[in-house]
Parts: C-alpha cells; structure tokens; sequence
C-alpha cells in the first residue's frame, strides 16, 4: 500500500503467487501522482509469520 505524507491511500500493489525464496519487483506507474514523498507499506508472509516494513519513497518528475 502506498501512502502520501498526511497518511490517505494513494495506490494498492499486488503480488500473485509469490514464489518463494524469489525477489520481487513491481513498477509503480507515476504519471498520475504528484511530486512529493510517500510511504510504502510493505508486508512479507511466509503462511504462519509475517513482517511489515514501512519505506520512505520519494517522487521526483
């Protein structure tokens, strides 16, 4: 989930089936976003744990 600094939903990415051990990647789409910074929150699961982290993501056009 991405979100903008005053903490409103901004934009949702999914990961289907996920393969495990893999990395990831996805391309956020930003010609309809506004400079500035935002908040991803990403959350990892393995079926029985999870872990959140929350990255700081600056936009630049």
């Amino acid at each position: 989930m991405i979100y903008d600094l005053a903490g409103y939903f901004i934009h949702k990415i999914n990961f289907v089936n996920p393969i495990k051990g893999s990395i990831e990647e996805k391309v956020w789409q930003l010609n309809q976003v506004d400079p500035g910074v935002y908040f991803a929150n990403i959350t990892a699961w393995n079926g029985s744990e999870s872990e959140t982290v929350i990255l700081k993501v600056a936009v630049i056009h």
